[in-house]
């Protein structure tokens, strides 16, 4: 680990030798002519009159309010705008020897590309403020399939089933859709959503590393969507078969639609999946299995939206996604099961949007019930007079939110952002055998302000975060035994702290300093007993405390797309789960903290005409310190890690891409349970020919993942190994068409993509071409 991080501070001491320049900002905003909308995620160049051998790529991108912010030394240059697949030059002799504001700039945008020539590539990855953002080349490899195909293409980032993104293979992505918050809708409809989003509908995907303000604190990605052409009609399906020991399938249908001042889309989706899992258990020298099988797991899913232009400055939308699931589970050595469940999540927005002030408005509302039976058996403790009752369990959830921000420009370069949340949670759940009903409700009131900056070479941002928490725990007892009454009132202070020095137009220094809670889940509180597995049980606990945390990063990036970081967590009564004998129990740590170390290189090997290759290595080093007290034992650890993904992107000739990727985790510490090593293969193979797509994937080629490890914590000492009995292999079809002036306009893109020239490093580059 020492040689580890004594490498890594070498290679910050040699970033940081980079010579500085006095850089000089230049702003303005894009507005497009005639429909006065803010050009959003175009790039523009700052092209110099002569070379300057450091300064190759000038760039910057507009923001969701064609704002731009570009700093360069002093010197001649040209303004060229690039954006979908078009290059003009706005300004062809700009003089630059002091800080400027160019204000509105109104470029014409030839939807039909007829007469646009275009002689370079948009480059792939951009920075808009502390955020990257992927356009361009990048997308080649998702072209004709959905937001979720070009989320497993961003560098870093893996998905596999029904798990939200993870970056770096340790931390969970929050997903944004139009900068909104998906974080309260169920993973599967969010999921749902991103497998029906055609890419023909994506403007620009955000990889968020640095969260800050009124995003949550989990590091996020954001999809931009398209603003369409007046007058359209996209209609597209999307359909899979996968064979993992068993068939499964899904096929799905959207509609998007234009008309006068709304935009509106519908999907449908329908899926009937099969799955195997085992967990070999070893406990005291006794063996057990759990065997799960799911035989079949119905899922419809529903999803509605409409988006009305009230004025030019104001958008009104509404959003609906429900979802409907019955599953059917057989367990060893016991009755099959049956679980019924229905999740339906709303949202209201309101965004009014003007030159230097924006104000945004969002409501919430998430349901879900569900009920778990034993169909046709009659289940012990029953209540009388009814003749059958194979109702075990159910359960309730209720989830409103309101949340208002604002956002104005104080200067021309120091930017406010402020606003409000309310949130409520109301949980209910009944056990129909004991006659057990109970109750938990949790509200908070948080206030946020965020303060941003940019001069010269220097961006900085501070965010600020009150919190007023307030959580009742009403647990279900027997009839006859009084109620037991938990209640909790806690105030959380989370200050967080961005700062960015730009060395160089290729070489960046970040600083961050964040900190924020985890919440634990309202069932975990409830001090009931339910079954996991056929040997493994569950109880809940109303005492666990919300965790806080303090993180702090230094990272180094080369291009933008070259990174290293190092970063500190300290998490305070961190949320883990203890083994009793074969139950499990909620508990918190008194703290956990670890010292990563980050490595990410993507590298071009090859760029020709019909002919890309390049590579991405991804290699992270952390040692973790653990303590507290575990059901009255003391327990301490210290476990060094690591994490290392390889990843191969080739585009062939005749529109075929090929990508492999090798995943590594070292042994590694998962809350109190030491897991051994751990490593898979993945394949994918498409092909793309007009508006068809095919793919053919593999998630662990050779069927070498499982998860083995141990728990040897007080008097339990518990092995045990858990198979997915993959390779998981699925072949999948895409397939778009909508009006045909939609279609001419991207048979014209088409012809123009054909004649896009690039360099070798393709990926990497950052200018239009040398």
């Amino acid at each position: 680990m020492k040689r580890f991080l004594t490498f890594l501070l070498l290679l910050f001491t040699l970033g940081l030798s980079a010579q500085q320049s006095e850089l000089i900002q230049l702003r303005g905003r894009l507005m497009e002519r005639g429909s006065e909308r803010p050009i959003v995620s175009a790039i523009l160049s700052l092209e110099p009159s002569t070379p300057l051998p450091e300064y190759s790529a000038l760039q910057a991108v507009s923001d969701d309010r064609g704002h731009f912010v570009l700093a360069a030394p002093r010197g001649k240059y040209s303004l060229v705008l690039q954006y979908q697949g078009q290059r003009q030059t706005l300004l062809g002799a700009l003089e630059l020897t002091e800080p400027r504001d160019l204000g509105v700039l109104h470029p014409e945008i030839a939807r039909q590309l007829s007469a646009v020539e275009v002689t370079a590539q948009a480059p792939a990855v951009r920075y808009q403020g502390s955020r990257v953002v992927f356009s361009g080349s990048q997308w080649k490899q998702a072209a004709g399939g959905t937001a979720l195909t070009m989320l497993r293409q961003l560098p870093g980032i893996t998905q596999h089933g029904d798990q939200l993104p993870q970056l770096y293979g340790f931390t969970e992505m929050a997903i944004y859709v139009d900068g909104r918050s998906t974080s309260h809708a169920p993973t599967g409809s969010v999921l749902a959503f991103l497998q029906n989003l055609p890419m023909e509908q994506v403007e620009s995907i955000e990889l968020i590393l640095q969260p800050m303000g009124s995003f949550d604190r989990a590091p996020g990605i954001n999809i931009r969507r398209r603003r369409q052409l007046k007058d359209m009609m996209l209609l597209f399906g999307q359909g899979s078969l996968i064979q993992q020991h068993y068939l499964s399938g899904n096929l799905g249908l959207r509609l998007d639609l234009e008309r006068g001042r709304h935009r509106g889309y519908g999907y449908y989706s329908l899926s009937a999946r099969h799955r195997l899992e085992t967990t070999d258990l070893t406990l005291a020298g006794r063996h057990y299995q759990d065997r799960l099988e799911q035989r079949p797991r119905l899922v419809q899913q529903l999803g509605l939206g409409d988006e009305l232009r009230l004025t030019e400055e104001q958008h009104l939308g509404l959003q609906l996604l429900y979802t409907r699931t019955g599953d059917k589970v057989y367990q060893a050595g016991s009755e099959p099961r049956q679980l019924e469940a229905q999740q339906l999540y709303t949202t209201l927005y309101h965004q009014l949007q003007r030159e230097h002030f924006v104000w945004e408005t969002s409501a919430e509302l998430s349901l879900h019930g569900d009920e778990l039976s034993y169909p046709g058996r009659q289940l012990d403790g029953a209540p009388a007079g009814m003749a059958d009752n194979s109702l075990e369990r159910r359960e309730r959830s209720t989830l409103y939110q309101f949340k208002s921000a604002i956002g104005a420009m104080l200067t021309e370069s120091l930017q406010l952002s402020t606003g409000v949340e309310l949130q409520g949670l109301g949980y209910r759940h009944r056990y129909q055998r004991e006659r057990e009903d109970g109750r938990a409700s949790e509200h908070y009131l948080r206030g946020f302000a965020t303060l941003n900056q940019t001069v010269g070479a220097f961006s900085w941002e501070l965010s600020l975060s009150l919190l007023k928490e307030h959580r009742r725990i009403e647990p279900a007892a027997p009839s006859g035994t009084p109620a037991l009454d938990y209640k909790q009132d806690k105030l959380y202070f989370t200050p967080s702290f961005f700062l960015a020095y730009q060395l160089a137009p290729r070489h960046r220094l970040e600083l961050q300093l964040l900190s924020d809670k985890e919440r634990p889940q309202l069932g975990k509180l409830m001090p009931y007993e339910g079954s996991v597995s056929s040997h493994l049980s569950r109880t809940g606990n109303p005492e666990l405390r919300t965790a806080l945390w303090h993180q702090l990063q230094l990272a180094y990036s080369y291009r933008r797309a070259a990174r290293l970081e190092l970063s500190y967590r300290d998490t305070r009564h961190p949320l883990v789960e203890a083994l009793d004998g074969l139950t499990l129990r909620p508990t918190n740590l008194d703290y956990t903290r670890y010292l990563r170390a980050l490595i990410a290189l993507p590298v071009p090997i090859r760029q020709a005409k019909g002919f890309s290759w390049w590579t991405q290595t991804y290699l992270v080093g952390q040692r973790q310190w653990d303590a507290g007290s575990v059901l009255g034992t003391p327990f301490s650890s210290v476990t060094n890690a690591g994490y290392l993904m390889h990843k191969h992107q080739l585009g062939l000739a005749d529109s075929w891409y090929l990508d492999l990727s090798f995943t590594y985790y070292s042994a590694l510490r998962y809350q109190l349970f030491a897991m051994q090593p751990q490593y898979f293969v993945d394949a994918s193979l498409s092909h793309v020919r007009g508006p068809l797509r095919i793919e053919l994937s593999a998630h662990d080629l050779f069927g070498t993942n499982k998860a083995r490890g141990r728990y040897d914590v007080g008097a339990t000492q518990l092995d045990f190994v858990r198979k997915w009995y993959t390779p998981q292999v699925a072949l999948s079809f895409y397939y778009s068409f909508g009006s045909r002036k939609l279609k001419e306009n991207k048979m014209h893109q088409e012809a123009q993509s054909d004649r896009l020239r690039s360099g070798a490093d393709d990926g990497l580059q950052l200018t239009t071409g040398r």
